[in-house]
C-alpha cells in the first residue's frame, strides 16, 4: 500500500471513530488504539506534506456538532483545540526540546504546570460582568453545542463570579464529569428502576450534558472543574495565575493536584506521583497535562495544525484484560483496504463491556499466532474498547484464519502487494465500498462542500444505482432524493439546493475534489494559483508542474498520471456541469502579499483569523504560525503579543491595521 492509501484509510478509520467518540458517545475502540493509528497518521503526514487530507483528524479537533445533535450551535471565539498525546516518556523529552529549541530558553528554567487530564467532556463557560450567560460543548473546536439549560443544573458551577472587578468578558474551558461514587449511586438507582445503565462516567456524563431536557440532567450529579480560559478581556501572564484567580473568583480546581515544575526529572516525579494517586482520586483521569507557565512563551510558541506547541498530554500505559476470540471477520474500507475485525466473547472492564477490536491486517495475526479460539491478551486506556496484543492461552481447537480472496463486497480479487501489509479489494469504482468513498471526498467541506450528503446518504444513492459517479450528484432530482430512507420532503430540497449551489466553485477546491493522488489542500492551491484555469492545469507538462511551488517529480507525475488514466470523456462531463467562481478564485495580480510568507498576530478588526488567512492566499502569501527568519510580513492587530517582539527583533516588515485596511482598499477587497 503506498502512502496515499495509507494515510487515506487512516483518516477514514479515526473519523469514523472520532464520531462514535464526541458525538454518539459510544466509542469503539480504546484510546490507545486510536492514539496508536493517530500516530501513525501523523507520521506518515510528517513525511508526506502534500498527501496531508483536509478531513484528517490532524486538521480537525473533535467532530462536527450539526452531524447528529439537535441542540443551538454556538461559534467559540477562540477555537477549542485538542492536546497532541505524549505516549511515553521519550514524546515528553522530545516534548520539552522542542519547547526550548522554539523559545530559546535553558530547559531548565522553563516552567511548566501539571494538572491531571479529565476523563470528561470539554466545555467553554462565557461570563460577562461576571455573570454566566452560556455554555458550549468542545464540537468540532470551532462550533459546539448550546448546553447553557443543562449546565445551569450544575451548583458547583458559579452562576455568578465572586469578583470585586470580574472582567468584562471572558470564556471558563474546563471538564465536566462524574465522581465515581456518584456514578456508582446513579446506576443502583436505575437498576432498581428497571432502566439501562451507563456504561462509564465519561458517557454518563456526555450523554446528559447533550440532552434536550433540562430535566433529565437535574437528575444526574453532574461535576466540574476548571483547567484554563479562551478568550478573556483581561491579561494574565501565566498559567497558574489564571488558575489562581480562577479559583478566587469560586471555580472549582483541582488543586490538590496542579503543580509547577521545571526539567525532566520534576515532571518525571509528577507523573508518577498521578500515577500513584490514580485510584485514590474520586474522577476519572487518564494521563497528565504539561503546559508552559509562561503565556507569552505559549504565544511565541503558537500552535501547529490542530493543537498547541506549548502543551501536552502524557496518557497513561492502556490496562489489559483476557477473553476468547470467537470470529475474525472482514471490514473493506472506502479505499478498499481489507481490515480484519475481531469478535470477541463479552467481557465487562472497568464499566465497559468489550466484544470486538480491529486486528489491523493479515500479517498482524500471523505475526501474533493468533488463532480463533484462543484465549487473548487485550489492552484498553480509559474506558473504551481495546487491542488484541497477544495470545494468552492456545486453544485445543484452534481455527486458523485465512485472509479472503474475494472482496465480500463487489467479489472482486483481493490482492496484496509484495512489501505491503494490507490486502486490497482490486476492483476500485466497482466496489461499492470504494465507489463511496469516492463520493464522499467529492462531497466533502474542503471539496465542494455539499452539506447534507454523509455516509448514510451516499451508500444509499450507490447501492440504489442513483449515482455511479462523481457527476452524478448534479443528475439527482428531488424525487430521487424523497426516494431515499429517512428523507423527508425538505430535507431533499435542501440538499438538492444545495448541490446545486456547490456547482459554483473556485479552482483550487475542484483540483483537489478530483482525488488525485498526493494533491492536498495546499498543493491544490498552489495549482489553482499558478495555472489560473482548469485547461491550464489539465494540459500541463511535467515541466510545468515542476515550476509550481513545493511540487517535485512525484507529485508532478501523479497529476500526468492522473489526466493520462481519467478518461477525457468523464472530465468533460464533470466540467460541463461546474461553474468556476472567478470571485473567489486564487489572485496572482502584483501586490505586497504575493509570495510572501506571513504570519498573523493580535485581534484585526473585522476578520475572522480563518477569513483574513482566506483572503492573504488568495492574493499568493503563504501564512503561517511562527514567526522566523523566513518569515516576510507580519500584519498586527490590536493585543499583539510577543510575535509582534519578535519581529522588531528580527526586524520583519510589520504591517498595522489602518495600513492592512488601505492595502485591502486598492485591491478592491471588500470586508
Amino acid at each position: 500500500m503506498n502512502s496515499k492509501q495509507k494515510i487515506q484509510e487512516l483518516v477514514n478509520k479515526l473519523n469514523a471513530y472520532n464520531q462514535q467518540y464526541y458525538l454518539l458517545d459510544a466509542p469503539s475502540i480504546s484510546d490507545f488504539e486510536y492514539d496508536s493509528l493517530y500516530r501513525q497518521l501523523q507520521k506518515l503526514e510528517q513525511q508526506n506534506p502534500e498527501l496531508i487530507l483536509p478531513n484528517s483528524p490532524t486538521q480537525m479537533i473533535g467532530a462536527k456538532a450539526d452531524k447528529v445533535s439537535k441542540l443551538n450551535k454556538i461559534k467559540h471565539i477562540k477555537p477549542m483545540l485538542s492536546l497532541n498525546n505524549a505516549l511515553n516518556l521519550e514524546d515528553v523529552e522530545n516534548f520539552i526540546k522542542q519547547c526550548t529549541k522554539l523559545s530559546e530558553i535553558q530547559q531548565q528554567d522553563l516552567e511548566f504546570t501539571c494538572e491531571p487530564k479529565f476523563d470528561g467532556l470539554a466545555i467553554s463557560l462565557f461570563y460577562f460582568k461576571g455573570k454566566f450567560i452560556y455554555a458550549a460543548t468542545r464540537g468540532d473546536g470551532f462550533i459546539g453545542e448550546d448546553v447553557t439549560h443543562n449546565i445551569n443544573n450544575i451548583n458547583s458551577i458559579p452562576k455568578v463570579l465572586q469578583a470585586i472587578n470580574p472582567p468584562e468578558k471572558i470564556e471558563i474551558r474546563g471538564e465536566i464529569l462524574i465522581f465515581n461514587q456518584d456514578f456508582k449511586e446513579l446506576n443502583e438507582l436505575l437498576l432498581s428502576l428497571d432502566k439501562k445503565t451507563f456504561v462509564n462516567p465519561r458517557n454518563a456524563a456526555a450523554g446528559t450534558l447533550r440532552q434536550l431536557d433540562p430535566s433529565i440532567s437535574a437528575k444526574v450529579p453532574l461535576s466540574f472543574f476548571a483547567y484554563g480560559i479562551g478568550d478573556s478581556s483581561i491579561i494574565f501572564k501565566t498559567q497558574n495565575e489564571i488558575i489562581q484567580t480562577l479559583k478566587k473568583w469560586g471555580m472549582p480546581i483541582a488543586s490538590d493536584y496542579i503543580s509547577l515544575v521545571k526539567g525532566i526529572d520534576e515532571i518525571k516525579q509528577y507523573f508518577e506521583f498521578i500515577k500513584q494517586q490514580r485510584d485514590k482520586i474520586d474522577f476519572d483521569i487518564d494521563g497528565v497535562v504539561y503546559k508552559i507557565n509562561d503565556l507569552d512563551i505559549q504565544q511565541e510558541l503558537g500552535f501547529v495544525s490542530k493543537a498547541p506547541r506549548f502543551a501536552i498530554a502524557h496518557k497513561f500505559s492502556p490496562r489489559t484484560a483476557i477473553t476468547k476470540l470467537i470470529n475474525i471477520e472482514v471490514q473493506v474500507g472506502r479505499t478498499g483496504a481489507i481490515t480484519p475485525v475481531a469478535r470477541l466473547e463479552p467481557i465487562l472492564v472497568g464499566g465497559v463491556t468489550i466484544s470486538n477490536a480491529s486486528l489491523h491486517n493479515g500479517d498482524e495475526i500471523l505475526r501474533k499466532d493468533i488463532n480463533i479460539n484462543d484465549i487473548v491478551f487485550i489492552r484498553r486506556a480509559a474506558d473504551v474498547i481495546p487491542e488484541v496484543i497477544g495470545v494468552a492461552e492456545k486453544s485445543a481447537n484452534p481455527i486458523k484464519f485465512i485472509m479472503p480472496t474475494i472482496c465480500p463486497v463487489c467479489s472482486s480479487p483481493i490482492v496484496k502487494i509484495e512489501g505491503e501489509a494490507i490486502s486490497r479489494c482490486s476492483g476500485s469504482m466497482v466496489c461499492s465500498a470504494q465507489r463511496k468513498g469516492t463520493i464522499l471526498h467529492f462531497a466533502s467541506r474542503k471539496a465542494l462542500n455539499i452539506k447534507g450528503l454523509g455516509d448514510k446518504i451516499v451508500d444509499q444513492l450507490v447501492d440504489l444505482c442513483l449515482v455511479k459517479n462523481a457527476y452524478d450528484l448534479f443528475k439527482l432530482t428531488i424525487p430521487d432524493l424523497v426516494s431515499l430512507d429517512r428523507m423527508a420532503e425538505k430535507s431533499a430540497n435542501n440538499l438538492y439546493t444545495n448541490i446545486q449551489l456547490s456547482k459554483k466553485i473556485n479552482l483550487s477546491k475542484f483540483i483537489y475534489a478530483l482525488g488525485i493522488r498526493h494533491v492536498g489542500e495546499t498543493t491544490a492551491k498552489d495549482l489553482a494559483r499558478y495555472f489560473q484555469n482548469f485547461e491550464n492545469f489539465r494540459n500541463a507538462n511535467i515541466e510545468s508542474l515542476l515550476q509550481v511551488h513545493d511540487i517535485g517529480e512525484v507529485v508532478a507525475a501523479s497529476i500526468q498520471l492522473f489526466f493520462l488514466t481519467t478518461p477525457k470523456q468523464w472530465i468533460d462531463d464533470l466540467l460541463s456541469y461546474i461553474d468556476f467562481d472567478s470571485d473567489t478564485s486564487n489572485r496572482t495580480e502584483n501586490n505586497i502579499f504575493q509570495g510572501k510568507t506571513i504570519v498573523l498576530t493580535g485581534v484585526i478588526e473585522n476578520y475572522s483569523r480563518e477569513k483574513l488567512t482566506l483572503i492573504l492566499e488568495n492574493l499568493g502569501a503563504k501564512v503561517t504560525n511562527s514567526v522566523s527568519k523566513k518569515t516576510d510580513i507580519l500584519i498586527a492587530g490590536s493585543e499583539a503579543g510577543s510575535k509582534l517582539k519578535k519581529a522588531k527583533a528580527l526586524k520583519i516588515e510589520i504591517v498595522e491595521q489602518e495600513q492592512l485596511k488601505q492595502l485591502f482598499n486598492t485591491y478592491n477587497i471588500n470586508e
